[in-house]
């Protein structure tokens, strides 16, 4: 589980436009290849506790995985 605090994580949301569902401008495919870059398969298991956005998958996964991969992921 990440360390994000409620602030840090709304900001990143903003910053990543993730309101309507979306991060940033990727696609079903480029998010994918993110994850994967970090051997992650954000389209299953834990990541779709919340919905199958990618915002939500997103979210999820800040739960999930320690501070060092959601640094990875985000830094890119």
């Amino acid at each position: 589980m990440s360390s994000l605090t409620e602030i840090e994580k709304r900001y990143v949301e903003k910053v990543l436009g993730m309101g309507g569902g979306y991060v940033l401008d990727f696609t079903d495919a480029t998010f994918d290849a993110l994850f994967k870059r970090h051997k992650r398969d954000i389209h299953r298991g834990p990541y779709q506790k919340y919905g199958t956005s990618k915002a939500k998958k997103l979210r999820a996964f800040w739960e999930v995985e320690p501070d060092l991969v959601v640094g990875s992921v985000l830094s890119e």
